[in-house]
Parts: structure tokens; C-alpha cells; sequence
């Protein structure tokens, strides 16, 4: 590993972000895999609700699947049984068509 910022070689990950944490303080070692090792920037957000998640910072996962809302949603959601499951996935999308349905028909057509 090496560090992006000054250019030293380290044997692991943790040594990298001990160094990161300690030699440069202007950066938070979050930002820095944000700025230097995350490929794509959308990690940092749950795939659910779009919140941010929280960071762990190691090498294999630098952020929890989820944010803290939808990783007790998705707990008890996997508690449920399967048909249960379907049932309210297909309520919520119907309800999310129904939304969508109703912003497009709120709106004005854009002048070109």
C-alpha cells in the first residue's frame, strides 16, 4: 500500500490508515478513501433510502451495507416470511407509481 499523499510504502492496510490518522491531520482517513481508494463515490450512500452510511475503513469494506435505518428495515424484512415479503414489496411499488403518477401530472411540460 502506498500513501497518495506523501508517497510512502506500507506492508498493510491498518499501518496505511494509522499513518493517514496520524502524519496528516488535515485529512480524516474517511476522506481520504474517498479521495484516493473508493472507485465509486455513491458507496458512501445506502442503496435503499440514499443516507449516508456509516464508515469502517477496512481494506475489503470501507462502509456497513446499509445506513442504520434500512439495516433494522432490512433485519426484520428478512425475518418475514417469503410470500409476506412479496406482498409488501408489491403494496410499496404500487404506492411508489402512484406517487410518481402524481408528481408528472403536477408539473408543467419544460419549454424547449
Amino acid at each position: 500500500m502506498i500513501c497518495e499523499i506523501c508517497k510512502k510504502i506500507f506492508k498493510t492496510f491498518s499501518s496505511l490508515k494509522k499513518h493517514v490518522n496520524k502524519n496528516h491531520i488535515n485529512i480524516t482517513f474517511e476522506k481520504y478513501c474517498l479521495k484516493y481508494l473508493i472507485k465509486d463515490i455513491n458507496e458512501q450512500y445506502c442503496e435503499l433510502c440514499g443516507e449516508k452510511k456509516r464508515f469502517i475503513g477496512k481494506e475489503n469494506l470501507m462502509y456497513k451495507q446499509y445506513c442504520g435505518i434500512c439495516a433494522k428495515k432490512s433485519e426484520s424484512f428478512n425475518q418475514m416470511p417469503t410470500g409476506r415479503r412479496f406482498t409488501m414489496l408489491d403494496c410499496r411499488l404500487k404506492e411508489l407509481k402512484k406517487y410518481l403518477k402524481s408528481l408528472c401530472s403536477n408539473q408543467e411540460a419544460p419549454i424547449l
